[in-house]
């Protein structure tokens, strides 16, 4: 957000977080709001963009978010979910078929369920986004890798950024989400720890996929 409102100072920048997390100091056209974007929109209307980071997976009324968001955009306004997608891969076999960490994000997918998360928004996104009213409807998928394997520097550094990323969700997941499955906690330090070593080693060539999907409001 911070960098948004600096390379855009004639625009007025709105961050809603459900946690307040915001930094002490941003620059004077960004404002802050400790909210749920699931309730209703009190931070303002007629926006130009609006960017969703993460939350495809993290929503109990998704369809509710598409309707307050295409009421709130203007027209001509644009909407951009990036998501981390549910599953964890490897494309030339280094990683060994009986490894748990395939299992996460299954894993991920069936606990979030039981707490009443529509998990597979994710999946009908650009259907939902077109069934709100958007057009212009796209969507991308990148592969991120997990780790310090490639060979360049660049994805490398890539690789990294999502290492930590995962092994910071890895621990929260095992937590209440995973417990709801019923999986003894012995076993889920088993699995978590698994996948933290995994994610440490060169030889196992583990990518994530990154999806961006975005719409115009006609």
């Amino acid at each position: 957000m911070e960098v948004v409102a600096e390379k855009f100072p004639g625009a007025e920048v709105v961050g809603v977080d459900l946690s307040p997390i915001q930094p002490d100091w941003c620059p004077p056209n960004l404002r802050f709001h400790v909210d749920n974007i699931e309730d209703d929109w009190v931070y303002g209307s007629g926006f130009d963009y609006i960017h969703l980071r993460h939350m495809a997976l993290n929503m109990k009324s998704p369809t509710t978010l598409l309707t307050a968001a295409y009421d709130k955009a203007k027209s001509g306004g644009w909407i951009e979910f990036q998501d981390l997608l549910p599953n964890l891969s490897c494309d030339d076999n280094t990683l060994p078929p009986d490894y748990v960490l395939p299992q996460i994000p299954q894993l991920t997918k069936e606990s979030l369920k039981i707490l009443d998360f529509d998990v597979d928004f994710i999946d009908r996104l650009p259907l939902e986004l077109e069934r709100a009213g958007f057009i212009n409807v796209r969507r991308e998928v990148f592969k991120v890798p997990v780790g310090a394997w490639p060979r360049n520097e660049k994805m490398r550094y890539f690789g990294l950024m999502a290492r930590e990323v995962l092994v910071e969700l890895l621990r929260p997941l095992a937590s209440k989400p995973f417990q709801s499955l019923g999986i003894p906690q012995s076993d889920l330090n088993a699995i978590i720890s698994e996948a933290e070593d995994a994610f440490e080693r060169i030889d196992y060539h583990i990518y994530v996929e990154f999806g961006i999907v975005y719409a115009q409001k006609p």
